[in-house]
């Protein structure tokens, strides 16, 4: 008696595979049976994630939070209340750890280290690199020649023991905004400032009120690295269906659209991604 209910047990547990997994294991159950997605994501990159003037979530990035929400409706067959979940860089890794929202769609980047704390789906869906901003008439004409400089940055950039490291650079950290850390270099606290090149490119792009006009990037970047959906460990259900979305986002070329929707200057290799997804390449990079 006891092996036969446990058998129709296993059999009906094999049938429905949204219910094979650990509750607590099932992104996906855990989703459609509260009827809400909540994602994680900051709100303080101009273009790429901010809000409108209606206070709105506006830019790229939420876009394609939209797109997992429909695409999740799809999978579920049920419609999905958005819980749009702000983050910071100091405190976005914990709040995705502690289930505070069922992934984040952000600028976090892969590293090793972060790798640890949470699980990152694949491929990523944009890809950045590390440079220096400054002012025009500061030389600056090489990595190397920051040997021994102060070089201002964000203290949850992951490139920091890199830069200190290879180059000898002295990192000053500040918690400032924009207006802070230009202060910083035109007071002489740094020589220049180091984050995302794709920041900066936006930050030149848009500067109509000339605030950024006496500053230039100033080196080639480097250690490009991937933005990832990230989620808590061991979510494999939820895992595969978010691999499954970046995907399609590389095939159907819908980045590339929104790149230029937004007006946010052309990664050459999103680009490049769409090209080979769209030609179903099997070595996509990643």
């Amino acid at each position: 008696m006891r092996f036969a209910l446990l058998a129709s047990l296993l059999l009906a547990l094999t049938a429905n595979p949204l219910l094979a997994a650990d509750e607590p294991a099932d992104g996906l159950k855990q989703i459609r049976d509260r009827g809400r997605v909540a994602v994680c994501t900051t709100m303080a990159f101009p273009l790429f994630a901010y809000y409108d003037e209606q206070g709105k979530p506006a830019g790229m990035i939420h876009d394609l939070i939209v797109d997992v929400q429909q695409r999740l409706e799809q999978r579920l067959g049920r419609s999905l209340e958005l819980q749009v979940v702000r983050v910071t860089p100091t405190n976005r890794i914990e709040f995705v750890r502690q289930g505070r929202c069922d992934f984040m769609v952000s600028t976090l980047s892969y590293s090793p280290e972060r790798k640890v704390q949470l699980d990152f789906a694949e491929p990523g869906f944009y890809r950045s690199g590390t440079t220096v901003l400054a002012l025009k008439s500061t030389p600056i004409d090489s990595w190397e020649s920051l040997r021994g400089k102060s070089i201002c940055s964000s203290p949850t950039n992951s490139w920091l023991r890199i830069g200190e490291r290879r180059f000898g650079i002295n990192f000053v950290t500040y918690f400032g905004g924009e207006i802070d850390s230009q202060k910083a270099v035109v007071d002489g606290r740094c020589l220049g400032l180091a984050a995302y090149d794709t920041y900066f490119e936006v930050l030149l792009q848009r500067d109509g009120a000339n605030v950024w006009r006496d500053f230039e990037i100033k080196l080639p970047s480097q250690d490009f690295a991937y933005w990832s959906i990230t989620l808590r460990n061991n979510r494999p259900q939820l895992r595969a269906f978010l691999d499954e979305v970046v995907a399609d986002w590389h095939r159907s070329g819908l980045i590339v659209e929104l790149e230029k929707r937004h007006g946010i200057p052309a990664n050459p290799w999103v680009a490049e991604q769409h090209q080979r997804y769209a030609a179903n390449t099997s070595d996509v990079e990643n």
